[in-house]
């Protein structure tokens, strides 16, 4: 029976303690909400002082940043960044108008063309198949595949002479060792 009593003790007991626990919070949060400024400048308190988040610095107050719309604060705090498919224009933020073929780009304010597309003008064309060609690694173009170059809208075989190899990047042709380029030829040392 007394473990019972005490049982019913502690747990009073810890209703309690998490009463004041709640209290203390409440007052924290109030007290935190009065210190915080409601105005949107505010003097500095000495000369180069560093304003408080959600400010910028104007000559010797800070005034508030006025977030637009589709915006939020930037990692620093002292000025507005664009939301994700929005980008920046005026003091405004305006949405990205993404064509077909396109998605958004790696910093989420424009737009680029998807795989085996070009970007022209504000739309997203195809890239014309070629023979022995394929995408770009940018993937805005095309390019000769090994062993081929680019000759105006084609692409045309690589001979390779006697005594040579292609070049590593297979665009061109190049010497095997203990042999120099002599016009189209390899010739040894």
């Amino acid at each position: 029976m007394k473990i019972h009593s005490r049982a019913g003790s502690a747990s009073r007991h810890k209703v309690a303690l998490l009463s004041v626990a709640i209290v203390t919070l409440a007052n924290i949060a109030s007290n935190i909400a009065a210190d915080t400024p409601t105005s949107t400048t505010r003097d500095l308190p000495y000369p180069g002082a560093v304003c408080d988040r959600g400010f910028r610095r104007s000559g010797e107050i800070c005034v508030e940043v006025r977030v637009p719309a589709n915006a939020h604060l930037n990692v620093l705090g002292n000025d507005w960044a664009c939301d994700p498919g929005y980008k920046h224009l005026g003091s405004a933020c305006s949405p990205v108008n993404i064509p077909a073929n396109a998605h958004i780009d790696m910093l989420r304010d424009d737009w680029e063309c998807d795989r085996g597309y070009r970007r022209l003008g504000s739309g997203c064309v195809p890239i014309r198949n070629r023979e022995n060609a394929h995408v770009d690694r940018l993937r805005n173009d095309w390019q000769c595949d090994r062993g081929f170059r680019r000759s105006g809208l084609t692409c045309i075989p690589i001979h390779v002479p006697l005594n040579a190899r292609l070049n590593s990047f297979g665009t061109d042709w190049e010497c095997k060792p203990g042999y120099r380029r002599l016009g189209l030829r390899c010739e040894a040392f």
